[in-house]
């Protein structure tokens, strides 16, 4: 992003020095100059200004798109989003192949909800300059917001691509792991943000968060708490960690970081939401106060515009805290007429509207419900089941079986009996116990049938236990339940590619890199059943589509290389590029490995050189625990190309790897 608007000022500069007169150019570089420093101190009133000024006098088509450019760029920094698309159209119709326009439009857009336009709107950006890092995690963000985390990883990985050391692109990425709920990726995603830039408070908050959420309360408190000190003023950050507290049971810090935040952020409403629901529900008595919480409670709403349940439900509360049941049986109402019947919040307030009914008021247990102690005092299905999905994310499977099982015993409602079969039937999967996993997911499936975790558990296990057909028929039920599932279709196109169904391998295949083009396993489970298939032309293609995806993709160079030097089709072959492509799959793979060894000799023999193919064939036949397979063939070679007979694949090829 810097990088850019870098470019969008040399690139000013240099046109006002050719187009400007003497004494025009000055005042113009002057007053360009001006918006630009205000721009780049985030002083974007005193900007748009300059620009609007700017763009009064005699400029060339050139000057005129970039300072209207920049125009709307700085109105996006005053979220004046119409006005920006504005100036990115007229930009656009002046050099609709400037880059920078519809990279900013995109933001625009994205600001505005128009997320249809505004994916065109990046991906032009994209097409138009395919090698900007910040164009993909501009994309990155907004297939998030549209629920395509696929893509959206797709994004990411190429932003890391091509800006390797930039910890903005970790941090989105991680974002991404976590929404998938890919906790361990998330962390280590997180973590090299904070390796790159140490001080990067928005990686540091969100493993916070992280932290938070697996109650993992040390580290939380450490990362927020650095955080705050690089950013005192990053308001999320101190209503991550008032929340670090609150499950930790140190309410009066809690209550200490939520003033902070609504006194640096007084119009933020996530401040005010906490702090109410502090003072109307902790269980510290010394700290609740009705008449606090009604305030903070009305000053969220406000800021909400009384449009958000969670915030009726939590003045509900704070009335009740302050003696007016009535009101909090009012507020109540309003909240669930705001929510579809089958909303999963509707639970909850209407429980708190009971407990009102009764002239009560609703109180948090103070009990950190990942604890085991908590859990065991209380003995109830929430407590077992919220410490048991958190020995589940902290990967402690053990312990994560034995609390499931308490929900177990505890006869729970139908969901929550579910939930935990479910997650032991991972723990099986976890363990390589098949038989169990398929005994647990099936009893989960029949409780809750349109769970597609739970078939995909159970196609895992039968596909372990050679079950193919049934793993297929549970894969299959997975993507009519969510057909966006790219790694459960590659899986179904793997199994149908070993039960002998080609045609139906190819379509998954074809549809994964149809929905997602930048899905390396897509594009390379496709090339190797054409190669398998003897279809050498298709091959070839897609092998190169894989490598325009990851340029030193060792697989991709040796499959290309076998193909150009063994394909029975003598008009495919060509030894020169496949020695070429084979020479470089062997050096990234540090000439440790046989098979692409052998592609190699293949090519060095397809081209004539017979000692140079047996050269490289005692290479490898000198490699450590080589098995005897391997050696066997490569021996076989060896006595193929003494003869001075290169060697070809059959009309269709063998299986690659």
């Amino acid at each position: 992003m810097a990088a850019m608007k870098a470019l969008s000022l040399a690139c000013l500069l240099f046109v006002l020095a050719l187009n400007a007169p003497a004494a025009e150019q000055e005042d113009l570089a002057k007053l360009l100059a001006k918006a630009q420093s205000a721009q780049r101190n985030r002083n974007f009133d005193e900007a748009i200004n300059a620009y609007e000024r700017a763009l009064k006098a005699d400029l060339s088509t050139t000057t005129k798109t970039v300072v209207l450019i920049n125009l709307g760029a700085a109105y996006n920094g005053t979220r004046q989003r119409e006005k920006a698309v504005s100036c990115f159209e007229q930009a656009q119709k002046l050099r609709p192949e400037q880059p920078a326009s519809w990279y900013f439009m995109g933001e625009s857009l994205f600001g505005l909800n128009r997320l249809e336009e505004s994916l065109a709107a990046y991906t032009q950006a994209i097409k138009l300059l395919p090698k900007e890092a910040a164009f993909y995690s501009g994309r990155a963000s907004l297939h998030m917001k549209m629920g395509k985390y696929d893509l959206a990883l797709e994004d990411c990985d190429e932003a890391v691509r091509f800006e390797p050391k930039t910890a903005l692109h970790y941090d989105k990425r991680a974002a991404v792991y976590y929404a998938q709920s890919n906790i361990p990726a998330a962390e280590r995603n997180y973590t090299e943000a904070i390796r790159l830039d140490p001080v990067n408070v928005s990686a540091l908050n969100n493993r916070g968060v992280l932290y938070l959420h697996t109650q993992q309360w040390d580290k939380a408190i450490a990362d927020l708490s650095l955080a705050l000190k690089l950013a005192p003023g990053h308001d999320s950050a101190w209503c991550n960690r008032a929340q670090v507290y609150a499950g930790m049971g140190d309410w009066a810090q809690a209550k200490r970081d939520y003033q902070n935040a609504v006194k640096l952020f007084p119009n933020d409403e996530t401040s005010w939401t906490g702090l109410a629901i502090l003072y109307g529900s902790c269980p510290d008595e010394h700290l609740r106060d009705g008449k606090l919480a009604v305030e903070a409670a009305k000053k969220a709403g406000e800021l909400l515009q009384w449009k958000s349940s969670k915030s009726l439900d939590v003045l509900g509360i704070a009335h009740a805290q302050a003696g007016e049941f009535d009101k909090a049986v009012e507020a109540a109402d309003k909240a669930l007429a705001l929510l579809e019947a089958s909303a999963p919040e509707r639970e909850g307030i209407e429980e708190h509207r009971a407990l009102y009914v009764k002239k009560e008021a609703f109180r948090q247990t103070g009990k950190n419900w990942g604890s085991v102690a908590a859990a065991k005092e209380a003995d109830t299905v929430e407590g077992w089941l919220a410490a048991g999905n958190i020995a589940l994310l902290q990967k402690d499977y053990d312990k994560a079986f034995d609390l499931l099982s308490k929900v177990l015993a505890l006869n729970p409602e139908p969901k929550d009996r579910a939930t935990a079969l479910g997650g032991q039937a991972l723990i099986h999967v976890q363990r390589g116990q098949w038989d169990q996993a398929v005994q647990t997911a099936t009893e989960a499936i029949g409780i809750s049938a349109k769970e597609e975790t739970f078939y995909q558990l159970r196609g895992k296990a039968w596909q372990e236990k050679g079950e193919k057909e049934k793993a297929v028929a549970d894969y299959s039920e997975v993507l009519r339940i969510t057909p966006s599932d790219s790694k459960v279709q590659c899986e179904r196109g793997r199994l149908y590619k070993m039960l002998g169904k080609p045609d139906l391998a190819e379509k998954d295949f074809t549809a994964v890199v149809e929905r997602s083009p930048k899905s390396l396993e897509g594009w390379t489970l496709r090339a190797l059943l054409y190669l398998n298939e003897g279809r050498w032309i298709e091959c070839l293609r897609d092998g190169d589509r894989m490598l325009e995806l990851k340029p030193d993709m060792s697989e991709a160079l040796s499959m290309q290389a076998l193909v150009l030097a063994m394909a029975p089709d003598p008009t495919i072959r060509d030894g020169k590029r496949a020695v070429a492509k084979g020479t470089r799959a062997c050096e990234l793979t540090q000439w440790q490995d046989w098979q692409n060894m052998s592609h190699l000799a293949s090519a060095h023999a397809e081209s004539g050189e017979f000692q140079a193919a047996d050269k490289v064939l005692q290479r490898a036949l000198a490699l450590k625990d080589l098995p005897e397979s391997a050696a066997n063939q490569l021996q076989n070679m060896r006595l193929q190309y003494a003869k001075g007979k290169p060697l070809y694949m059959s009309a269709k090829g063998r299986v690659g790897r």
